[in-house]
């Protein structure tokens, strides 16, 4: 199924959506710097009719020089199923590629988002692309990305794989990344995994502008609540917003993925770059967990995934 070139069309309602498996190139494609204002929701992407077994398409969507799209909603209807597909989940390629959402579906998850069903390479790609918003703060907004890249030859595929120097600005938020062959969110720049944080004011530049994650020292439950300490060394003088998620197991490179959004909380550097910060999470996590992070600064540049720490 292609749109190109064309505005304000529907594929799928929530609650009433279609079946797009099948296909030896992409299951939905979106293409061209008129074709804005789509919307993508309710529908199966690359599985059978339940929702729980793959049928594929070589890719599952992508959204190519399209700007201002959007693929799923925040209430479970809306949701996209994009799972099994012989490739990427989700791609979201070029510099026209801007302003478009990614809400509330499961990529590389079957329909009852929680059986792995993964799509063969990364769950989504941004590439060359600024200013999309994976996820976000509203309730229902997040993704779950899950169980991709084990179909990969070269390299694990990753939950988001972020590329290039023109792709910034990219939100990636209170999405449910785990259990990926690669990282949970990679901005690539070479050698390739975890990029390591930039001492020096964060002033790299890079696909999210290389964005530095928080360092998170200690976790501690106590009362119903968890307290998490820690430090972000990034852009002087700058406000950022850090993600705190739990998980059950941490990743095999020891910078987690974000298996359960958590909490959010500000915190400005000083004209060094440093923010130390000791915030109080709104739940009591069991010890044991394991607590990561991300940073996402006012552009929207989001970061890795921090190293994960226990919870005590």
């Amino acid at each position: 199924m292609q749109i190109n070139g064309a505005s304000n069309n529907r594929i799928g309602e929530p609650g009433v959506g279609n079946l797009i498996s099948g296909n030896s190139l992409v299951g939905v494609r979106i293409v061209g710097p008129d074709a804005r204002s789509n919307v993508v929701r309710g529908n199966l992407v690359g599985t059978d009719l339940s929702g729980t077994a793959a049928l594929g398409n070589g890719d599952g969507m992508h959204i190519d020089g399209a700007p201002g799209n959007i693929v799923g909603g925040t209430v479970a209807e809306a949701r996209n199923v994009i799972s099994g597909n012989g490739n990427v989940g989700v791609l979201v390629i070029g510099s026209g590629a801007r302003g478009n959402l990614v809400l509330g579906n499961f990529v590389g998850a079957g329909a009852d988002g929680a059986s792995p069903l993964g799509n063969a390479s990364h769950g989504l790609r941004i590439v060359e692309a600024p200013g999309n918003s994976i996820g976000g703060t509203a309730p229902g907004a997040g993704n779950t990305i899950a169980f991709n890249g084990a179909g990969l030859a070269a390299a694990a595929g990753d939950g988001v794989l972020v590329s290039g120097g023109q792709a910034t600005g990219n939100a990636i938020r209170s999405n449910a990344v785990h259990s990926n062959e690669g990282l949970g969110i990679d901005l690539e720049s070479p050698p390739d995994g975890v990029t390591r944080n930039d001492p020096f004011g964060d002033a790299d530049v890079g696909a999210n502008n290389l964005q530095n994650f928080p360092v998170v020292t200690a976790a501690a439950s106590r009362g119903g609540s968890t307290t998490v300490r820690g430090r972000l060394d990034s852009t002087p003088n700058a406000t950022f917003e850090l993600d705190f998620y739990a998980n059950a197991v941490c990743d095999p490179s020891r910078n987690g993925e974000g298996e359960r959004f958590v909490g959010t909380a500000p915190v400005t550097t000083d004209r060094r770059g440093h923010a130390s910060f000791e915030l109080i999470l709104p739940t009591s996590l069991p010890a044991g967990q394991l607590v990561t992070a991300t940073s996402t600064d006012r552009a929207g540049n989001t970061s890795e995934f921090s190293a994960c720490q226990v919870v005590r």
